[in-house]
């Protein structure tokens, strides 16, 4: 009798470590899909700054790619991972959670204004270069 017990308690056991494994699988398989991300239409397009340091720069911002243009025209391109939005009143905070072409996993975090019905982004640890959505 304490034999069959035991026999179905690994049953159960293997059971349960078989759901568990296609759950994690199942999970993984959508946390790591290319799917589009929810973003506010506000921030999505391209952005420049007046700031003469970055006169040749932009930041375009698509629902699944970021892109940093750094001069001369050249840019560095990443997949949007995921997103964490923190909204404060009118305001909003993006954490991108990118990664490069070469697999590197990035994080970019800007704060979206809104001030006067003006929009602004900036990008966190910039300074107070402020940058200004092109109309489109």
């Amino acid at each position: 009798m304490r034999e069959e017990q035991l026999m179905k308690n690994r049953s159960r056991l293997r059971k349960l470590i078989l759901v568990i494994g296609w759950c994690v699988f199942i999970i993984n398989s959508f946390a790591c899909s290319d799917s589009k991300h929810e973003l506010d239409q506000d921030i999505i397009g391209e952005w420049v700054t007046t700031d003469l340091k970055y006169a040749d720069r932009f930041i375009e911002i698509r629902h699944d790619r970021l892109v940093l243009g750094t001069g001369d025209n050249d840019s560095n391109n990443y997949a949007i991972r995921s997103v964490e939005v923190i909204r404060q009143g009118k305001n909003r905070a993006y954490g991108f959670n990118c990664e490069t072409e070469g697999r590197v996993e990035v994080h970019i975090e800007v704060l979206l204004e809104t001030k006067d019905n003006v929009l602004s982004l900036m990008i966190k640890n910039q300074g107070q270069t402020i940058w200004h959505k092109v109309n489109e």
